[in-house]
């Protein structure tokens, strides 16, 4: 008897535990994380509101933690990984979809369907320029470092090539010439969400899904899903031209942002993580080719202000507009 009257409760409780979260406005799914980044063997990701945890899935073994972070096993410079997220409650709420996030290491096997040429003008008669691109069927497209002999110093993108859309991850050898990096090259790429760069470059690195310009401190590539380091200071010019970009977080350490940074992009959210007053008076801007980033930006605003304009807070650890 005692039996029966559990199985009678337990239904009888979810289903008011289901009421409950449905007249707190609480979701039937919880979203998928986002944002997903790995770097320095860490993965991370977006906190996910009413979520209590999280599994990651790697290489056949499912992990769970509580935690927006999860530190993987040591990666290969010489293997591709394929790793999931997926977000669960313990309230009722049912999980989310997985979200998937694509590692190649460095030295992983270069991408086939690639097409080279020779760079006619160049000062040096060995080198060599991407003209066609491929990527596999998780958008990762690996560059070697040479081919046929040649050292493949540049990139060169035609705004016609198809697969140009279809490259969420890039994968850049040490053999780049810098100056790509201060072009309109990677506008051509609309859906890039990741950047990686062999390290190596005197000038350039990359870090946070960005590739960073030592010298000028400053984002000189940026992608979909780029999180801009904290020490950076300046956004340069074409950084984020031409990307199709849902949220992006600009950091208090931002003093400038040069024309043209954001010329061609369409926009989700803008969080900047200081105060309106902040930005008035620290940020310096271009604001030829950056006007739909400053009609998306958001200020940081702990309390609900009392002008009216784009102000976000956190909910939940979650940014969220007011």
């Amino acid at each position: 008897m005692k039996y029966r009257r559990l199985s009678l409760i337990l239904p009888l409780l979810f289903l008011l535990i289901s009421f409950a979260l449905a007249a707190c406005g609480a979701p039937k799914q919880l979203s998928a994380p986002a944002n997903l980044k790995i770097e320095d063997n860490v993965l991370s990701w977006d906190a996910v509101e009413y979520a209590d945890g999280y599994s990651v899935y790697f290489k056949d073994t499912e992990y769970e933690t509580a935690e927006c972070s999860f530190a993987l096993p040591k990666l290969k410079d010489t293997e591709l990984y394929e790793i999931e997220v997926m977000a669960f409650s313990n309230t009722g709420i049912n999980h989310s979809e997985y979200s998937v996030v694509t590692y190649a290491g460095k030295y992983a096997v270069p991408t086939e369907g690639l097409r080279f040429e020779l760079i006619a003008n160049s000062e040096n008669s060995d080198e060599c320029a991407v003209v066609g691109f491929a990527a596999d069927a998780n958008g990762i497209c690996v560059v070697p470092a040479f081919y046929g002999g040649l050292r493949v110093a540049s990139l060169s993108p035609k705004q016609s090539d198809p697969a140009l859309a279809q490259v969420k991850s890039l994968y850049l050898p040490n053999t780049m010439n810098g100056n790509i990096f201060r072009s309109d090259i990677f506008e051509k790429f609309p859906n890039l969400e990741n950047i990686e760069l062999e390290s190596g470059l005197l000038r350039y690195e990359s870090r946070g899904n960005c590739v960073i310009d030592r010298e000028e401190n400053a984002v000189a590539v940026g992608c979909v899903n780029s999180a801009i380091p904290d020490d950076v200071t300046k956004i340069a010019s074409n950084a984020f031209a031409g990307r199709r970009l849902q949220a992006l977080f600009i950091p208090k350490n931002i003093t400038a942002i040069e024309d043209y940074a954001f010329t061609s992009c369409t926009f989700g959210t803008v969080f900047y993580e200081g105060t309106k007053e902040e930005w008035n008076e620290k940020v310096t801007i271009g604001e030829t080719g950056n006007n739909a980033f400053l009609s998306s930006l958001s200020y940081y605003s702990e309390n609900a202000p009392s002008e009216s304009g784009n102000f976000w807070h956190y909910v939940g650890g979650v940014p969220t507009k007011w």
